[in-house]
């Protein structure tokens, strides 16, 4: 055996032979600086030592954890939400404020609202025929009032009815006519006759104004891409901020037939107009001029009714998100 320098280490069999016959060189001494040191050594293993005893999270350490991120992510998931409904939020707000000034100047230019209730004959002699639910009488009542000219019989023949191509050209409405309720009364009093789907405004000629060519009457022009016609309707209705559902309107001003209250129908809500305050003595919001509403993001509007800002907590939860031309919040925001 070879014992190296202080600092080294020993060498046997065939290793210190070598180094003796003088075959090979001993191998240079390690220096103390690159072993540990006693103390070195001790911290390593007392590190290991709790290394090793420390125990695996606990179940409860776990469940809190999991809890957390839970919380987390579901922030995440509304700050997302409320960043992505705000441009459809801003539009709707848009879009409401347009649609009032649309109807303001259907009243500069007619000399009242359009209504939110009508039937269309094309022969307008069919107004006269027995109608228990009186809204013959209110129709021809409002085209008679919008149009104090309007033709009723073909020039010359008294005895031919002169026939108004509501629908557009190409379209028949059939003798029982067509019912527009206020999301269709919209568009089509405020855009015009339409053609292929898109509203062209009325003639300027009084006798005939859905004759098509020549000067037209407009009260605004709507986005092609967001009018549609529900039900198979040949009237188009126009859909909010959100490209769900379509505005409503209510004439809740002085109307020839008086309010009407009767709800919107859309398959998953319906709407009617909103009151201040229940009977005997009933109040509308906008109560002599017009509310127009859009269902928000749930594509579900309230059903309409009582309903008080200061207790805008307690609507309808279909409500809740429902935007109008009376309130300027979420109706369920007080």
């Amino acid at each position: 055996m070879i014992e190296l320098a202080a600092g080294g280490f020993a060498l046997e069999g065939r290793e210190a032979t070598a180094i003796r016959s003088g075959r090979a060189k001993p191998p240079a001494a390690i220096p103390m600086s690159f072993l540990p040191s006693m103390r070195e050594f001790a911290v390593y293993r007392h590190h290991l030592a709790r290394t090793k005893g420390r125990p695996a999270f606990t179940l409860i350490e776990l469940l809190v954890v999991i809890a957390i991120i839970g919380i987390l992510v579901s922030l995440l998931a509304v700050g997302i939400f409320a960043i992505m409904g705000k441009p459809a939020q801003m539009t709707t707000r848009n879009d409401i404020l347009q649609l009032s000034q649309g109807v303001q100047k259907f009243k500069q230019l007619y000399g009242m609202f359009p209504p939110s209730k009508i039937r269309l004959y094309e022969n307008l002699a069919l107004y006269n025929q027995p109608d228990p639910t009186g809204l013959n009488a209110a129709s021809i009542a409002y085209i008679a009032a919008i149009w104090p000219n309007i033709q009723y019989t073909l020039p010359g023949n008294a005895t031919q009815p002169y026939l108004h191509k509501w629908a557009g050209p190409g379209v028949t409405i059939p003798n029982t006519g067509v019912i527009l309720e206020g999301d269709q009364c919209l568009v089509f009093f405020l855009g015009g006759i339409p053609n292929a789907g898109i509203p062209q405004g009325f003639s300027v000629i009084a006798q005939t104004p859905a004759v098509m060519g020549g000067d037209r009457k407009k009260c605004m022009d709507f986005p092609n891409n967001r009018l549609v016609a529900r039900g198979g309707s040949p009237f188009a209705s126009y859909i909010d901020g959100w490209g769900t559902m379509p505005y409503v309107y209510f004439n809740s001003g002085k109307r020839p037939d008086g309010y009407d209250t009767t709800p919107i129908n859309f398959g998953t809500s319906s709407v009617g107009p909103y009151i201040s305050q229940a009977a005997p003595t009933i109040k509308f919001y906008n109560s002599d001029t017009f509310q127009i509403i859009s269902a928000g993001a749930d594509m579900k509007f309230g059903p309409g009714g009582l309903w008080t800002p200061q207790a805008a907590t307690g609507i309808a939860a279909t409500g809740k998100d429902d935007m109008t031309n009376f309130y300027d919040k979420f109706m369920g925001v007080p």
